[in-house]
């Protein structure tokens, strides 16, 4: 989906929707990836669920269907 919407954007002409759609996915991931690999228990600082890699892969998979969101939420705007 994600790279779908990044070739229809870009064959309107638009290659700044699927940069900021890029940034956010990519700060999202980021943000969400140690909170769900990492457990708090150890660390005073940081609260984490503790989940491993199966946490890694719910905060990719989160951030890639927020990715998918926006491009159908701008393409139905700009459509």
């Amino acid at each position: 989906m994600m790279s779908a919407s990044e070739g229809i954007f870009r064959g309107y002409g638009d290659v700044i929707t699927p940069w900021k759609v890029s940034c956010i996915v990519a700060v999202t991931n980021l943000i969400l990836d140690p909170f769900c690999m990492f457990s708090g228990k150890k660390r005073a600082v940081m609260i984490g669920l503790g989940m491993g890699i199966k946490g890694a892969a719910v905060a990719t998979t989160f951030s890639q269907v927020c990715g998918a969101f926006l491009y159908g939420r701008w393409l139905f705007k700009k459509g």
